[in-house]
């Protein structure tokens, strides 16, 4: 008989025997393909990774089939519920072998065009469970912490090894870039961005003796086929250099816009530097820039300077760039003899929303040469018929994901106000002196007016124009001016809200007394009064209904005379307006303003012989 300890001896060496042969099985199993359909891919902190319009920044999972057989899931379900497997019953859709599916986790529970979007979104901390048609849990996955526009993957299609990457929405994740996890500190710079006469020199420093510097002239964001640091850098007025950005041609798609400046303009210098390791670690980019022996020229004293920097492909490449036409569109306008209309793809620069916003940099300088700011930002095309001009406008917004500033807390237009988002609006039509006359006009009455700034534009270092430093409507603007928290404020893009529309649809069943007061509960009087009698006054040509804009607070406190819960309005793009002279603007302009207005029409039904009711009728008298 074999003694107890004996037998343990001889399991320690059959365990010790075994180890090598687990530890194999371990180390298939991380690497081996799951038999089944996995989820792929997460990513809970989505910005604009989903090419789907409206549907940019849901959170979404991705399916991948890496069985050798299609799969029907009609019957499978996801939730992100232990308690409640089935939260989401997939319908009668097949997922074929080594394909992909992507679900919009936005809480719509809906299926449109063959879009699946969940009923719930994604929280990190939770578990996500995939379950097939019997109930039984084919994959789960807990959702961890990830930052703006990151997913959280498996290493390679179906392998049981994650990481943290930058998304392959519906393709392999073995091309997955992980998200760089080690801090590098960024490169030191001897001068500061600002104003400078004469040569300087420029000398860049890292902080790790191990990290090397590259850096870049032109915009770009520097990598390691970029210019290397090896010596100071010569800092100097640039604008005896060739013209490039303003040398650009297929920007618009009008005619007589097709100027491409035939003088060589002014040019600053834009350094962007970063520090990498050894090891590819980089850290973030720095930007500075320097504004040389031109700022006392007279086409610049007592006007801000602004300096934006972004990468130049992003706005210039012939075939992706956001500011151009597009090489397809390109070919088909030219083909077409300009024939715009019958073109039916649309230019670049027709793109909007969050899919078309770029990283950049602003740096804004007031007319005494101080910086009043300087942030990473997001850059877009802004407008409607300005997009076809050469000279565009630019929205500009701070975001946590940039450089985790998600305001622009700068004196940009006085008041010491904070702002998520400003406009450089084009001025190249010159109409925007209109609005600026007209903010200042209506200043004092019961209407909302921007404010807006005359300044100089640089764009990649050379000399852009002429533009308005704007307020935007929004928001943070209502929480600024009427101190109330811009979570309770809601705008209206349109003259007609759907709670006063109604209201006009039920004048047949209403007295002239009940329709004013059911009106008067939902407007400021004072405010739609002051508002219409302007916008006639002004011949406002381009009103209904793009061009007005409303605001509202969503509660009602007593302590805030604003924040009643009433309908206000807000004096917008008022550039086609005092077109023509001789016309009587309450007559000859009623086609397309105010006599079409619903809400107005039924205000002026009112007895202006009732003294009590008689003060909306003030347009009519």
């Amino acid at each position: 008989m074999i003694s107890r300890t004996c037998r343990m001896v001889l399991i320690v060496i059959g365990l010790c025997a075994m180890f090598p042969i687990w530890s194999s099985i371990e180390d298939t199993m991380s690497e081996k393909i799951q038999d089944t359909v996995v989820i792929n891919e997460i990513s809970s902190n989505n910005f604009s990774t989903i090419p789907l319009s409206w549907h940019e920044s849901d959170d979404w999972i991705e399916l991948y089939n890496g069985t050798e057989t299609d799969v029907c899931l009609a019957g499978w379900t996801i939730s992100d519920s232990k308690e409640n497997l089935e939260k989401f019953q997939f319908p009668d859709i097949t997922l074929e072998s080594g394909g992909y599916l992507l679900l919009y986790a936005n809480g719509e529970g809906s299926i449109e065009e063959n879009n699946i979007y969940l009923n719930f979104c994604l929280s990190e901390g939770e578990n996500i469970y995939l379950c097939d048609s019997t109930g039984r849990v084919k994959d789960s996955i807990n959702v961890p912490e990830m930052k703006t526009n990151t997913s959280f993957a498996r290493l390679a299609d179906g392998i049981n090894e994650w990481k943290i990457v930058y998304p392959t929405l519906k393709t392999t994740n073995a091309d997955a870039k992980p998200v760089q996890e080690k801090i590098v500190a960024v490169p030191h710079f001897s001068m500061e961005g600002g104003f400078y006469t004469g040569s300087n020199f420029l000398e860049l420093f890292a902080e790790d003796e191990e990290c090397m510097i590259w850096y870049t002239m032109d915009g770009s964001v520097p990598t390691e086929d970029s210019i290397c640091y090896t010596e100071p850098i010569l800092i100097e007025n640039r604008s005896g250099e060739p013209n490039n950005l303003s040398a650009k041609t297929g920007i618009s798609n009008m005619e007589n816009f097709q100027y491409v400046p035939e003088e060589l303009v002014d040019k600053i210098t834009v350094i962007r530097a970063v520090s990498i390791d050894s090891e590819g670690n980089r850290s973030d980019v720095i930007t500075h820039s320097y504004i040389v022996d031109i700022q006392n020229d007279p086409e610049y004293e007592n006007l801000p300077i602004v300096s934006l920097t972004t990468n130049p492909d992003d706005f210039f490449d012939e075939e992706d760039g956001l500011y151009m036409l597009g090489k397809e569109y390109e070919e088909a306008l030219y083909a077409s003899d300009w024939d715009v209309k019958s073109i039916s793809i649309q230019p670049n620069f027709e793109q909007s929303g969050k899919l078309s916003e770029r990283e950049a940099n602003i740096e804004i300088y007031d007319a005494d040469q101080n910086e009043l700011l300087k942030q990473k930002v997001g850059i877009r095309i802004h407008g409607n018929s300005t997009r076809s001009l050469s000279q565009k406008s630019f929205s500009i917004y701070a975001r946590e994901m940039y450089d985790g500033k998600d305001t622009f807390n700068a004196d940009v237009f006085g008041g010491n106000n904070s702002y998520h988002k400003i406009l450089l609006a084009t001025d190249k039509d010159e109409t925007k002196i209109k609005q600026r006359l007209h903010a200042e006009l209506l200043k004092g009455l019961n209407v909302d007016t921007q404010k807006f700034r005359l300044c100089n534009v640089f764009l990649n270092g050379e000399y852009w124009g002429v533009y308005w430093l704007a307020e935007v409507y929004d928001e943070q603007f209502i929480e600024n001016y009427y101190n109330i928290p811009k979570a309770d404020v809601v705008i209206e893009a349109s003259a007609w809200p759907q709670e006063l529309i109604e209201i006009t649809e039920n004048k047949d069943n209403l007295s002239e007394e009940e329709l004013y007061n059911a009106l008067a509960e939902k407007i400021d009087l004072d405010s739609c009064i002051d508002y219409y009698a302007s916008m006639i006054y002004i011949d406002h040509k381009d009103w209904f209904a793009q061009n007005t804009y409303m605001w509202k607070s969503l509660s009602v406190s007593e302590d805030n005379p604003y924040q009643d819960g009433k309908w206000r309005w807000m004096v917008y793009d008022t550039d086609y307006c005092e077109r023509h002279y001789d016309e009587n603007t309450f007559i000859e302009a009623s086609h397309d303003s105010w006599q079409e207005d619903p809400i107005i029409n039924t205000l002026m039904l009112v007895d202006a012989e009732d003294d009590e009711l008689a003060g909306v009728s003030l347009l009519g008298d």
